[in-house]
């Protein structure tokens, strides 16, 4: 078993926070210029093709509406990249609504963060093996080709909440990043992150 760091720990508990999309994130990505907010014709074809690869790992989210879309500069380990964020919506709303936000490389097209809000089942977690395998094929499914690159690191299994709702991290590594996976009990891909900020 890898021994965890404090910044693995902190990633992993920050991918189980459902009140603040990207938090982990969002902390450590630094903005260098204001928000750009861009509509759904200017995402270049890299974009498009990962936002349909998101939509077939996490199928609830072709039935979501964008909502907004902004682009930004961020720094990341390898320098100043562009990035799209993209927010999606979908029904019950306004009422208990379910939420979607996906962040890819502008010019890459490189998927960065995937994440569905729309409620955690209550019920037996993943053993580690079904995790591992689940999140194998969700790492294929995202990232396709470089998936190669990346190799099965460790896996976690959290409860959330007074209700038992277990969350279960798959850890991938390669030599630039790691991508951190987040499935529920029934094995569905919660989300998907890829460390490519500098730690604060």
């Amino acid at each position: 078993m890898i021994k965890r760091t404090a910044f693995a720990s902190t990633v992993v508990a920050a991918l189980l926070l459902t009140v603040s999309p990207l938090m982990a994130h969002e902390a450590a990505a630094k903005t260098k210029n204001s928000v750009q907010q861009v509509s759904a014709t200017e995402l270049n074809e890299e974009a498009k093709a990962t936002l349909e690869r998101v939509g077939t790992a996490m199928p609830d989210i072709k039935d979501y509406e964008i909502i907004r879309i902004t682009k930004k500069t961020e720094t990341s380990v390898t320098g100043d990249i562009d990035v799209f964020e993209i927010q999606l919506l979908g029904a019950p709303h306004p009422v208990n609504p379910n939420f979607a936000s996906v962040r890819i490389n502008a010019v890459t097209g490189e998927l960065i963060v995937a994440e569905i809000q729309n409620g955690l089942v209550s019920t037996t977690p993943l053993n580690n093996q079904e995790a591992k395998s689940k999140g194998s094929s969700y790492l294929e499914t995202l990232l396709g080709d470089a998936a190669e690159d990346y190799l099965f690191s460790n896996v976690y299994t959290y409860t959330l909440g007074n209700d038992d709702k277990p969350v279960t991290v798959v850890t991938f590594e390669s030599a630039e990043n790691s991508v951190h996976i987040a499935i529920d009990g029934n094995g569905d891909l919660k989300r998907f992150l890829k460390d490519i900020y500098p730690q604060e």
